[in-house]
């Protein structure tokens, strides 16, 4: 039935524009329908039943992916789009944020970009600190405000090679 349905429209289309007069007196389903015959052209059912099935396939493998973790046990808190965080659980406390734009990982290095929010916080106050940051996951400490030049330099020094990776916080996990 789905494939008639889907047919059919295309078929309206075409019924006008691109089939011979001898074809436009048949209706415009059963005018397709006999051109791809003639040329061998229709689907088989393995196909039909194939295709779907990959389809949904890659959509799955697609959804699940959680991205690569981060070290040390750090993990990303989503409240909303302008709550998010990066936190080292069980404790929770947001230790940046609470925009985390973009991060990345090295290593054992955890980097990336705040953007300041929209409605401050102040009891994230030192959290909240936009530009760059970098936090070393073996020590727990943080260098928060950076600018883009101070952060390229620190991550080369630190070992980093090339432009660092940063990808959206939802590409990383595990999740808070």
């Amino acid at each position: 039935m789905k494939s008639t349905c889907r047919i059919s429209l295309f078929a309206a289309v075409l019924a006008a524009v691109a089939l011979p007069p001898t074809l436009r007196a048949q209706s415009p389903t059963k005018a397709i329908r006999s051109r791809l015959a003639r040329e061998n052209k229709l689907p088989t059912m393995k196909t039909r039943a194939l295709l779907p099935l990959a389809l949904l396939s890659l959509l799955l493998l697609t959804a699940c992916n959680k991205g690569a973790p981060l070290p040390g046990g750090y993990a990303i808190f989503f409240g909303d789009s302008e709550d998010v965080g990066l936190v080292l659980p069980p404790k929770g406390e947001i230790l940046v944020g609470p925009k985390l734009a973009k991060i990345g990982n090295s290593g054992t290095l955890i980097f990336g970009e705040v953007q300041p929010p929209k409605k401050p916080n102040p009891s994230l106050a030192g959290s909240g600190t936009p530009g760059f940051f970098i936090l070393d996951s073996t020590t727990g400490t943080i260098e928060r405000g950076l600018s883009r030049e101070e952060w390229s330099k620190k991550l080369q020094k630190a070992g980093v090679q090339g432009e660092p990776e940063l990808v959206y916080p939802e590409r990383k996990g595990p999740r808070f």
